[in-house]
């Protein structure tokens, strides 16, 4: 498994290279797996295999346990500028728009798509196949259940 990772790690760096953009460190770990979503099939549960990938622009930061699945069919795509804190979920086929900030423990399901310039506060999640758009504003501990079309700011929390 180890020869894998370093293929793996191996493979990539030639890709940037080839793109004119540099692997920034090599001391970090990272899962490499085929198949990460299940799928029920009658009583029992099947792994489906993961065919897409991840981009992930310029001048991004991702923090520590900060998890970014690969796509299923279409690719993961962090575009450039994006600044996620720590402990957050980037599920298979996100799309995050250039320039947007996550606080810490933020949740995005699969297939959702973030605009640019938007920030989602720490402790939110926002919900599969939605979208978001350009200059969204997303309080602390929201759920987000529906689409964001109009721009703003946006709470969804009981306080106590």
């Amino acid at each position: 498994m180890r020869d894998r990772g370093r293929h793996a790690e191996d493979v990539a760096a030639t890709f940037l290279q080839q793109k004119g953009l540099t692997l920034l460190e090599r001391n970090y770990q990272c899962r490499y797996g085929e198949i990460d979503l299940i799928a029920r099939d009658g009583d029992a549960w099947r792994k489906i295999p993961q065919l897409g990938g991840v981009w992930i622009g310029d001048d991004v930061e991702i923090g520590a346990n900060t998890t970014v699945d690969r796509g299923a069919l279409e690719d993961t795509v962090i575009e450039d500028g994006v600044k996620l804190d720590n402990l957050i979920q980037i599920a298979h086929n996100v799309h995050i728009g250039a320039h947007s900030a996550f606080a810490g423990c933020v949740g995005v399901a699969g297939s959702a798509k973030i605009g640019k310039r938007c920030t989602i506060g720490g402790g939110s999640v926002v919900l599969g196949h939605l979208q978001i758009c350009d200059d969204t504003h997303i309080m602390a501990a929201s759920v987000v259940t529906k689409s964001i079309l109009v721009p703003g700011e946006y709470a969804g929390l009981y306080p106590l």
